[in-house]
């Protein structure tokens, strides 16, 4: 990408996850976090989350859930659902 910001990231990162490759969306969210300057926003976290639901990942949901909460944005209605069905999915 020549353009690396939240939402470049975040759009690649959710178009893999609806073509049906989480595996690759949650490697892309990796390769965000460590890229450097680009923080998750509420969607790419959304995303995310999504995703570990889709690979029944829990542990790394939860490491998600506690970068979610250190930014803040813990109390947003669509991280609040992805959680939720995230929880359900796995158990």
């Amino acid at each position: 990408m020549t353009a690396r910001n939240v939402v470049s990231w975040t759009t690649i990162i959710s178009v893999y996850h609806h073509a049906g490759f989480p595996h690759d969306a949650l490697d892309l969210y990796r390769s965000m976090l460590l890229d450097g300057g680009v923080r998750p926003n509420v969607f790419t976290f959304t995303i995310a989350l999504n995703c570990c639901a889709s690979v029944e990942d829990l542990d790394l949901g939860v490491r998600i859930h506690e970068d979610i909460a250190k930014d803040g944005c813990d109390g947003d209605e669509f991280i609040i659902v992805a959680l939720i069905c995230m929880k359900e999915v796995i158990e």
